[in-house]
């Protein structure tokens, strides 16, 4: 199955809800775009998300997930802020594509502080709220891992900062995955670039952002 909306069309993400239908998350002429496909592999039409009056939407969209409850589809990317500045943005959308409304702003939430912030995975705690991993930080990449209620506000008692936001200290580090496992932890995997080479690493946190301190050396294990 091959699909195109625009005249540049990149597909980063995709999400199986309960039913077998599909949703594919990427980008369409530089703007968040999702596709709704049945189980066979039908377009739905009736899935219908206009993004064309939405200024935040343009970047890159990498991750797509149904939230806990099955009500809501969820989207985290990377949208231009100001001048070579980039903002974590989610966009939350119904069922049906049209934007949730009561989720941040009219359904989209951006948080951008100055220089390169990117989201590249999402991931939901037991409360349902949600994880949003990715690289960000000043002065180089770091790891990143920053907190959302579940209706889209800052969770400012992530790691006791008042930028709900956990960075790995250490540059040249690009977080690409996350996930929560039965206890409540939180597990970041991504690479860790030490020009020429680079490596696998995984970073874990305990459910309040905190570093896993049992775990490898200080909450990271680097595969060299």
């Amino acid at each position: 199955l091959t699909y195109g909306v625009g005249k540049s069309d990149v597909g980063n993400s995709v999400a199986v809800n309960t039913g077998g239908e599909i949703l594919m998350a990427g980008t369409s002429d530089g703007k968040f775009n999702v596709v709704k496909f049945t189980g066979s592999g039908e377009v739905d039409t009736g899935f219908q998300t206009n993004f064309a009056n939405i200024p935040a939407v343009y970047g890159n969209c990498n991750s797509v997930r149904f939230t806990p409850d099955g009500q809501h589809i969820l989207l985290a990317g990377t949208s231009l802020e100001t001048g070579t500045s980039t903002a974590i943005t989610l966009v939350q959308l119904n069922l049906d594509g049209a934007l949730d409304t009561t989720f941040g702003t009219q359904g989209v939430m951006t948080q951008g502080m100055g220089g390169y912030r990117d989201s590249n995975s999402i991931s939901f705690d037991t409360e349902g709220n949600i994880l949003v991993a990715g690289t960000g930080g000043t002065g180089g990449n770091q790891f990143s891992l920053v907190k959302f209620n579940k209706t889209g506000e800052p969770n400012e008692d992530f790691n006791g900062n008042s930028e709900n936001a956990t960075f790995i200290s250490g540059y040249n580090f690009i977080g690409t995955s996350v996930t929560v496992d039965s206890n409540g932890d939180i597990l970041m995997a991504g690479t860790r670039i030490n020009f020429p080479s680079s490596n696998y690493c995984v970073f874990k946190l305990n459910a309040d952002g905190t570093r896993n301190e049992n775990f490898g050396d200080h909450g990271l294990l680097v595969r060299e």
